[in-house]
């Protein structure tokens, strides 16, 4: 398994709802999912800081 392109299962699941909910709101969508993205790349390059 490839840690890095791994995310946190409750986040994708977060992820999915969210954007089933705002289908129409696409622009905002797509700055929800980048933020997702630079808070799961922060805790990975954390979690390898801190081993």
């Amino acid at each position: 398994m490839n840690k890095e392109v791994m995310k946190p299962q409750a986040l994708n699941n977060l992820e999915k709802d969210w954007r089933g909910k705002h289908e129409k709101e696409s622009c905002q969508s797509i700055i929800y999912g980048v933020i997702i993205g630079a808070i799961a790349a922060s805790i990975n390059a954390w979690k390898k800081h801190s081993n």
